[in-house]
């Protein structure tokens, strides 16, 4: 797909990084490897100890990277990297994830309609070796999804896309207080004020290990 940037919604992508040096660069190339080509990066170093500073400087193109010496929750170091997104959509990927070239391409053509202030996608799980799409195990949902999230969680954080201008009016994004869970509380409450939408398709790919936050 080739894209023309001047009517073409830039879409900032938020990289979260603790120590990721092990599957990093895999994650940063399947942004890079994006058909659609209307994207920034903004990597947050969260105080790792690692190479991962040293490997996310090696791109260039298209990423602001953003480093602190301590380590903050989870939430608090989202929020800061949003405050610095320039997109009119926000994706976030984690590190130990990777996403399919026609991800982002495939989602922004979604968001024609306005009421849809979120939309994800299928993921591929590997776990143990062992792959399996998230669809087969929760169904996804289209529409206005109330409470449905609290019934089970249908979407993946690194299969997310969200309106920019939505997240951005919350009072609060990301809570700061929570360490586990920050991702799914957000979307409870984004949802319950907005259409959703998905792709049908397995366009992320999400690697659970026993140091990943999937997994926690």
């Amino acid at each position: 797909m080739s894209n023309n940037l001047t009517t073409t919604p830039l879409v900032s992508v938020i990289v979260n990084c603790l120590n990721g040096e092990r599957y990093l660069k895999k994650s940063l190339d399947s942004i890079y490897k994006q058909t659609y080509e209307n994207f920034e990066i903004i990597f947050w170093n969260n105080g790792s100890t690692d190479q991962s500073k040293l490997i996310a400087s090696e791109y260039e193109y298209k990423i602001r990277l953003y480093s602190t010496k301590e380590t903050v929750p989870l939430g608090m170091a989202r929020n800061r990297a949003i405050r610095k997104a320039k997109g009119s959509y926000i994706a976030f990927l984690d590190v130990d994830d990777w996403w399919a070239p026609r991800k982002l391409e495939k989602q922004i053509s979604r968001f024609n309609n306005k009421d849809v202030g979120l939309l994800y996608c299928d993921s591929t799980i590997i776990e143990n070796n062992i792959k399996y799409n998230h669809f087969s195990l929760v169904s996804p949902f289209i529409g206005r999804a109330g409470g449905r999230l609290l019934e089970g969680n249908f979407m993946t954080t690194s299969s997310i896309v969200y309106r920019a201008d939505l997240i951005k009016s919350l009072p609060v994004i990301f809570r700061d207080d929570l360490s586990l869970l920050v991702d799914y509380e957000l979307s409870v409450r984004v949802t319950s004020n907005c259409e959703i939408d998905y792709v049908n398709e397995p366009l992320a790919v999400i690697l659970k290990h026993k140091e990943s936050y999937q997994s926690k």
